[in-house]
């Protein structure tokens, strides 16, 4: 009868120990399903910012080109103005981009 209670005694200690283990199995399967959670909304997160980022990359490219070419046009104009100052006699006509810019900035000072 002893060694009937032994065994006893241990089949409910192994079937703690199979309850505990399945509890930390389930408990374990549920936080392995939230960090996969978790990684595939940081992927997410990840892949639009670097959409953004290229987005933004290109917006910038196109503003530099055409302020390139936008500078380019001014002092084209700029000669052709001096030229055409030049043919007219009237003096004092630059066709440099410091003194163009000399003015815009003396006629903003005046503005204010």
């Amino acid at each position: 009868l002893a060694a009937a209670e032994e065994e006893v005694g241990a089949l409910k200690g192994q079937a703690t120990a199979a309850q505990a283990a399945a509890a930390d199995k389930s408990q374990y399967e549920e936080q392995m399903e939230s960090l996969e959670k978790e990684l595939e909304r940081k992927t997410r997160f990840l892949t639009e910012a670097s959409e953004n980022s290229a987005r933004l990359e290109l917006d910038l490219k196109f503003v530099r080109e055409k302020l390139t070419m936008e500078k380019a046009q001014a002092e084209k104009l700029l000669r052709g103005l001096a030229r055409l100052g030049e043919v007219v006699g009237v003096e004092g006509v630059r066709a440099d981009a410091q003194s163009a810019r000399q003015r815009r900035s003396s006629a903003e000072q005046r503005d204010v």
